[in-house]
């Protein structure tokens, strides 16, 4: 990107480097003949960190690194990483569905030898530490696949958070993505060997069952994507009160006509990042004040219990039954 400071660094230079504050700048970690790459701004005054995920693109109007939503960096007053996926540059060896000749979507996958959305993580991690920024105060955020990439990265990065717009809960459901990864990414594995072997990183349960953990996430969905619904939320919501483990899971509902391009409007959304640094620290002050927690009716409703859901579950296929006739 033109006219912002650039880092090229390998892995284990990380610890010592020293970054800029207040100013945007390009970060690229080279790992393992891989090219892990950031715009990043640190705050010199806040100690909240946004991680911004990206979902499917068009090749004929950009190419990777793929930053969605980098224009608002300048909306918020904390420290933000844009993190691009590594898995885009792998370059296919069979013919790819719709004609394609590269990725258009990875969700962090990487090749059977090694995870990126893992390694993503890991760095996330460094760059945090090396600013005094704890998990709690961490939140990732994106939609569709973006949304998929940041609940997962909420999953492997302890008690920091997700806010996820239509994600990608179950990847084999988008059956024409799902077949070039697997095309692209696993060179000798079928769609269901792929799928037995590497499952945690195609579906979010498996990587909570995988982790024996559930982050704070906040469920954004438009009720008129039908995609949305029937393909991630449902299933996501039928599952949720089968794991052993307890869940912070909290829905928001909205309208759009858009079907699954439908995200919440730009102005609410982030409404809703910075609000949730206010709620978060409501949150971590009531860990000392057992009363004020009990009391709490805006911190009850974000620990909400299984029962939710199964109620949740029934309204909605009412109302698609509904919307069917």
């Amino acid at each position: 990107m033109d006219g912002i400071k650039e880092f090229i660094l390998d892995m284990y230079d990380l610890e010592n480097a020293e970054f800029p504050l207040n100013e945007l700048f390009s970060l690229q970690i080279n790992h393992n003949n891989v090219k892990y790459e950031f715009l990043i701004r640190f705050s010199s005054n806040n100690k909240n960190l946004i991680c911004f995920g990206s979902g499917a693109f068009d090749p004929k109007k950009i190419s990777p690194p793929i930053y969605n939503r980098f224009s608002w960096q300048t909306q918020f007053d904390e420290s933000v990483i844009y993190y691009n996926d590594p898995t885009l540059y792998i370059n296919p060896k069979v013919p790819l569905k719709w004609g394609a000749t590269n990725l258009s979507l990875g969700w962090g996958v990487g090749k059977s030898e090694e995870w990126y959305l893992s390694i993503i993580a890991d760095i996330i991690h460094s760059l945090a530490l090396k600013k005094n920024i704890k998990h709690e105060n961490i939140l990732f955020f994106g939609s569709s696949g973006g949304g998929f990439t940041s609940i997962i990265l909420a999953t492997l990065i302890k008690n920091s958070a997700a806010i996820a717009n239509n994600p990608q809960i179950f990847c084999k459901n988008l059956k024409d993505h799902f077949d070039n990864i697997i095309k692209t990414c696993f060179d000798d594995l079928d769609s269901e060997t792929a799928l037995t072997q590497y499952k945690y990183r195609f579906d979010v349960i498996e990587m909570f069952k995988r982790e024996n953990y559930i982050p704070p996430i906040t469920y954004l969905l438009n009720v008129n994507s039908e995609i949305d619904l029937l393909d991630h939320f449902v299933p996501f919501i039928n599952s949720l009160p089968s794991l052993k483990f307890d869940n912070r899971v909290n829905v928001v509902l909205y309208q759009s006509e858009d079907g699954h391009n439908g995200v919440m409007d730009k102005e609410e959304t982030i409404k809703m990042i910075k609000d949730h640094f206010k709620t978060n620290e409501h949150a971590i002050k009531c860990k000392n004040n057992i009363d004020e927690v009990s009391s709490s009716i805006e911190y009850q409703d974000y620990l909400l219990n299984k029962k939710n859901y199964e109620g949740m579950v029934n309204k909605f296929k009412n109302k698609l039954a509904k919307k069917v006739k």
